[in-house]
């Protein structure tokens, strides 16, 4: 790997005393193994739970068109993501809605 002309006045003449090339690029290459594990992990955790929240929904929809009553919608979504739904709801009907006065002046409306 070569350092650019521009870096030339950071990089040691001598090498630290105790260095080991070698060393240090098997832990490079440990620390980018763990991290490619780590993210495989991640993902294939995030499509589980991806795939567990499509398939609640496709299920409610499902019973919803086979003439299903819609106050089950917890038993699909669970109370606390149910919540939070609403919430969003709520905190995009109040970003509509926005107008921020100041000295008695409109500011901004929502949608400007």
């Amino acid at each position: 790997m070569k350092v650019h002309k521009r870096d030339h006045k950071y990089v040691q003449k001598e090498p630290d005393k105790g260095f080991d090339p070698e060393r240090n690029k098997r832990i490079i290459d440990e620390v980018i193994a763990d991290t490619e594990k780590m993210r495989v992990k991640k993902h294939r955790e995030y499509d589980e739970a991806l795939e567990e929240r499509m398939s609640a929904v496709a299920t409610y929809l499902t019973s919803l068109q086979q003439g299903g009553k819609t106050s089950g919608i917890e038993k699909y979504f669970g109370r606390k993501y149910l919540l939070y739904l609403r919430g969003q709801d709520i905190m995009q009907k109040i970003q509509e809605n926005l107008t921020i006065v100041k000295n008695g002046k409109i500011i901004k409306r929502a949608g400007d």
